[in-house]
């Protein structure tokens, strides 16, 4: 073995003792190592949407200044945003298709 970084599987033998060290002293049963995982996702989500909401507020205060102060220039850039906003919605498209063997038009070339 050249390195520690050669695969077994999709797991390289670092990637092994580090999810061996995470599970000493929790349950290692199945059922125990994936409620966990999702109970720490779970967790990491409010966590984001706790975070989003507060800056939500922050971005709404910040347009309606923007708004009263420079409504033309203001709208000029909510047009662009809006533009790209649509863009990256369709090259997100893309990227799903892409990855759905089965959809049309994902054919490899030949």
């Amino acid at each position: 073995v050249a390195s520690g970084d050669e695969l077994i599987g999709l797991w390289t033998p670092r990637r092994l003792l580090a999810l061996v060290r995470m599970l000493r002293g929790h349950d290692a049963t199945v059922p125990g190592i994936l409620g966990a995982a999702v109970a720490r996702l779970a967790q990491r989500s409010a966590e984001i949407q706790h975070a989003r909401a507060k800056n939500n507020i922050n971005w709404m205060s910040l347009l309606k200044i923007s708004l009263e102060n420079a409504t033309d220039r203001s709208l000029e850039v909510i047009d662009e945003i809006l533009r790209l906003d649509r863009e990256i919605s369709e090259l997100a498209g893309k990227l799903v298709d892409t990855a759905r063997p089965d959809t049309p038009g994902t054919e490899e070339a030949s």
